[in-house]
């Protein structure tokens, strides 16, 4: 998760680090419900890290696309004044 939390909001990245804390304390108490159930959380929260990542890297190759889109406008106007 420290790899990718400039890529999460706070409040997630609080909410996965407590649920993390929570499912080493069930290691250590030996409680495998509580073990599933943290599991379960973690899963969620690495879900939610990924989320955020596609959602990021989608954003960031929409505005490359738009930013290729409108200098490629410029070149085919160019070449289209040139054979006129």
């Amino acid at each position: 998760m420290n790899e990718h939390r400039s890529k999460i909001s706070t409040e997630i990245a609080q909410e996965i680090e407590n649920d993390i804390q929570a499912l080493r304390d069930a290691i250590a108490q030996n409680d495998a419900s509580r073990m599933k159930e943290g599991v379960e959380k973690v899963r969620s929260g690495a879900m939610k890290i990924g989320q955020a990542m596609y959602a990021n890297q989608s954003g960031q190759q929409e505005s490359q696309q738009q930013n290729q889109e409108g200098g490629d406008q410029s070149g085919q106007s160019g070449q289209d004044q040139q054979n006129k």
